[in-house]
């Protein structure tokens, strides 16, 4: 038994409580709803001698101000941690976004407006031996167009077909001289014959190869028939053969052979006639025109005028079982092709204030000129409005790696900038982006206004 001298000895008398003010602890409950007191299963040991007084220490009082300190200890942590994690987020963004620094530049092409009236000696740059101011290439281009319209009676008919060959002469350096009807055969056994007399020039030498003389020269079928219109073929001239030139004069198609016929034919009358060939020219010109323009690409511009253009003869298609009869039409060109920065260079070399010939200048709206060709010179005589043209990435070049302060100097070193403005981002950087596909350079399109 417990002395009762040695716990007021223990607990000094001013704080003295009962037993009974100590808080007990709830009993946890077993799986049937005892209590472990109940149960039996909890049994107590004294581990050593017992200090009553701290149980002073875990008084209520004591565990709320515990709980509070821990409390405010663990918001003020979170707080920290959160300023932290922000820290680093800005610190991560400023690192990407310096690693993506951009340069956008506008530019506006310098632009002078100018009367020009002046004429250029031109020349296919094909022929090397020629001396001209501006070179040109040549393209050729052929379109067939047809319509249908509606017979107005019909008869019996013979017609031969014609057309027009080139006849090439690689036998002799001489003139070769062949008569009227001379005879000329195509592999299918088809003649046809020269309606006139022709000198067929002799074979020049030139870089050592052997170039054939040629002329042109009408031809017409031997016979009446649809079988002899043909588009293209070679010939032979029957005349030579078994002889030397047989070998060395031949001729090919320049044209189609056309209009043979040999039987009942509808016919279509002259005015039907003459109003459908008006309106197939003008359709075939158009289609040509159309055709020359998706050959072509944006550097070059074609010059042609009604002389460059050639229609052959109205051509009829009959049906049995129809009166409709389809009239076609054959058209071609021959069209210049210039580069359009040539050219504009050419038009304002000495007409142009503030133009060099090391510039390169483009005339807007080159495409509606009012250009004539004659001869082998052009004309020109209207206002233009020239733009300099840039070259982007010398310029992208030139500020890759500067000082946003050296903007201004570097764009007065091109001369054919007018205007131009920047935006560097992020905000912050003070120079451009070192690497040239980082620097994006737009030019204003002055046309568009």
């Amino acid at each position: 038994m417990v002395d009762k001298n040695l716990l007021q000895d223990v607990i000094p008398p001013a704080t003295k409580r009962s037993i009974r003010d100590i808080p007990v602890p709830a009993r946890k409950k077993t799986r049937n709803g005892q209590s472990a007191s109940q149960t039996g299963d909890i049994k107590f040991k004294a581990a050593g001698p017992v200090r009553v007084e701290s149980m002073k220490d875990i008084s209520s009082e004591n565990l709320d101000d515990l709980n509070g300190n821990n409390y405010e200890r663990s918001r003020q942590i979170r707080r920290y941690l959160k300023i932290f994690g922000a820290v680093v987020i800005l610190i991560a963004l400023f690192i990407l976004f310096s690693n993506l620094d951009s340069a956008q530049i506008t530019i506006e092409p310098k632009t002078v407006a100018a009367v020009i009236s002046k004429s250029l000696s031109i020349g296919d740059l094909a022929d090397n031996s020629g001396v001209f101011e501006l070179g040109y290439r040549t393209i050729e281009l052929n379109k067939e167009v047809s319509k249908e319209v509606v017979a107005d009676d019909e008869e019996f008919i013979q017609t031969k077909a014609t057309g027009v060959i080139t006849i090439y002469n690689e036998y002799s350096n001489k003139t070769q001289n062949l008569i009227k009807n001379t005879r000329f055969e195509t592999a299918d056994g088809l003649i046809y014959t020269i309606t006139a007399s022709a000198a067929v020039p002799g074979y020049k030498v030139v870089n050592d190869e052997k170039v054939p003389g040629s002329i042109d020269a009408k031809v017409v079928a031997s016979n009446p028939g649809e079988e002899y219109n043909i588009d293209s073929a070679e010939f032979t001239i029957p005349g030579f053969k078994g002889q030397e030139p047989y070998d060395f004069f031949y001729a090919k198609t320049k044209t189609a052979m056309s209009g043979g016929f040999d039987g009942v034919k509808k016919i279509v009358s002259e005015e039907k006639l003459e109003q459908a060939e008006a309106d197939l020219v003008v359709l075939a010109r158009n289609s040509i025109v159309e055709e020359l323009k998706s050959q072509i690409s944006d550097e070059f511009v074609a010059l042609f005028d009604e002389n460059s253009f050639q229609f052959g003869e109205i051509q009829e298609k009959q049906y049995q079982d129809s009166n409709d009869v389809t009239l076609s039409l054959k058209g071609s060109i021959a069209a210049k092709i210039f580069n359009k920065t040539d050219l504009s260079g050419a038009l304002a070399l000495d007409s142009v204030i503030d133009y060099s010939v090391d510039e390169k200048v483009l005339v807007q709206n080159i495409e509606d000129l009012s250009l004539k060709i004659s001869g082998g010179e052009l004309l020109a005589d209207e206002s233009m409005t020239f733009t300099w043209q840039n070259d982007e990435e010398d310029l992208r070049q030139a500020l890759a790696g500067k000082k946003k302060s050296e903007f201004g100097n570097i764009i007065k070193t091109f001369p054919g900038i007018a205007k131009a403005s920047l935006v560097i981002k992020p905000f912050w950087k003070t120079k451009f982006p070192k690497e040239v596909q980082d620097i994006d350079v737009e030019v204003l399109d002055l046309t568009a206004n």
